[in-house]
Formats: C-alpha cells, structure tokens, sequence
C-alpha cells in the first residue's frame, strides 16, 4: 500500500520482531516435537527445505525478505532528514540481489514454465509475484540512486523492461490466469505502468542503438512491442475499477508517444522536445518514485 499511497508503512521493519517463517509443511508444524526437530535440522543453511517443494511457507518466508528490504528503501525514499550516501544505497541493493540468490529452485520463474500445458498455474504466478517485487526493489534503488546523482548506467531500462514484459504475461495469458484476474490491475499499475513510462522516455531520447548490450532481448522494436501490449492492458481497465482514471491516462501517453515514434521518427533522440503535449501532463501517482512520467512536465 506504500507504493500506492505514498504514505508510511503503519508498522515498519524497526518494530517487527517475528522471526522469518521456516520452510516447514504444514504437515511438520503440527507434528510431534521429534518430528519437527528433524524437519528443521533438515533444512539448508538458509533456512529452506533442500526437497524442492514450493510450500506456503516457502512463498511467505521469500517475500517477507523482500518486503524488509523494500521498507529500508521506502524508508530513505519517504524520510526528509535521511542523509543517506550512494554507497549505502548500493549495500541494500546488493544485500537484494544477495538475498534472491540464495532463494530455492522452486522461487525462480523461467520463461519456459508457461510452455507446460500441464504447469500448476498458482506455482507459476507464485514465482512471477517474487521476480516482479524484487525488481521492483531494484527499480526503487536505481530511481534512488538517479536523485542522489549517479550517472545512469541503464540499469533502470533494463529492469523497467523486464518488469513490463512479466506484467503482460498476465494479459497474454489472460485465459491460464483466470484465477486471480481480480489482481491484474493492481499488478498493472505497481509494476508496467511504472516501466512503461521508463521504455516511453527511451524512444524519445534513446540511449543505445540496435541492441542493448546488457539485455539481448531489449531492443526499440521490443520497446514498442511492449508498449503496443501494454496500450491493450491497461484499456482493459473500466471504470469504476480504480485506478481506471489513471490507467485511462497512462494509455492516452503511451499512445501519444508511440504514434510519435513511428509518424515522425527523429535519429539521434531529440523527439520530446518536439513532442505534440495533446494528453495528460498530470498523471495521479502519489507515490513518486512510481511516477516515471515525470518527464512529461517540461521544465
């Protein structure tokens, strides 16, 4: 809610005393003593169950890391008086990246799960969940790190692409997610609108050419792809769902700037400066560092 609101958290990590859920079944919680003993002996050195399992305790104890890293950033995004450095900005992204390395087999998403017909589809959008909030994590810490005053190094492009790209596996697979369809709007304005508006500011002032060369996947062709999806995803959104007012606006933009792009392309960037502002300059975000429209209030 955080993200949404831009409020603070009603209880943060500093009042959180409980420890991290071990990856136990459920099974072995409610057994004797003995057999609890063993099960948590059995476990890895970080605490994870060594049989592969995806268990409800798996996903808890995974995204409660995440969500303690989160709040650290949030905390640095939302405090006025934090002095925090660049350096130590990157030690909590880096303590990010260290804590989804070390999550179990069973948390990793892979492109070819959906290729399975026979795939348990809540295991799949489990996985999906995970890789989605801890990018966003690390789009937090680049979008820090961007107003602290480190050079881009495209870091926030790569990962604003690969945000958008597993938000719109929900649209493109809208029959195998029926489930937890109720979810596809929050998913879409937490996680692609905000890498939309990233992939957006690329086309109009590019920073690579032909192919990224850390991400072989992004390219201006996959850019627009993407962004042509994610138009579709977001008219989706009717009122009187929420957000439909902000959804309705992200589109209006993300179609302004690929009809932009493709009637008049400009070499060699430049494009926003000549860009027709026939559409929302104002998009409702209330929470800034998701609000990577920013760049549509021209200075």
């Amino acid at each position: 809610m955080v993200s949404f609101t831009g409020r603070p958290p009603l209880l943060g990590r500093r009042y959180f005393s409980t420890p991290l859920p071990l990856d136990l079944s459920d099974g072995e919680l409610l057994a004797d003593q003995e057999t609890l003993t063993r099960a948590v002996q059995a476990l890895d050195e970080h605490g994870w169950n060594k049989n592969g399992e995806l268990l409800s305790a798996t996903l808890t104890r995974a995204r409660v890391q995440i969500a303690v890293i989160k709040d650290e950033m949030l905390e640095i995004a939302l405090e006025n008086t934090s002095k925090v450095s660049i350096n130590s900005l990157l030690e909590v992204k880096a303590r990010a990246e260290r804590t989804v390395d070390q999550f179990p087999q069973s948390l990793i998403y892979r492109t070819e799960d959906l290729s399975d017909p026979d795939a348990d589809i809540e295991i799949i959008y489990a996985r999906i969940l995970v890789r989605l909030e801890h990018l966003q994590n690390l789009f937090f810490a680049e979008r820090l790190l961007l107003r602290l005053g480190r050079v881009d190094d495209s870091r926030l492009l790569v990962i604003s692409f690969e945000m958008v790209t597993l938000t719109l596996v929900f649209w493109t697979h809208q029959d195998r997610f029926a489930g937890v369809r109720r979810d596809f709007e929050w998913l879409l304005m937490a996680y692609a609108a905000p890498g939309g508006g990233i992939l957006c500011l690329e086309l109009l002032r590019p920073t690579f050419h032909g192919t990224h060369p850390d991400c072989p996947k992004l390219s201006r062709s996959a850019i627009i792809q993407k962004l042509s999806l994610l138009i579709g995803f977001l008219d989706w959104v009717r009122p009187p769902a929420p957000n439909a007012d902000l959804c309705a606006d992200c589109k209006a933009v993300i179609q302004g700037v690929l009809d932009h792009n493709l009637n008049a392309p400009i070499a060699g960037g430049g494009a926003l400066e000549t860009l027709d502002w026939e559409f929302p300059m104002q998009l409702d975000f209330n929470f800034d560092l998701l609000d990577t429209f920013d760049w549509l209030r021209a200075e």
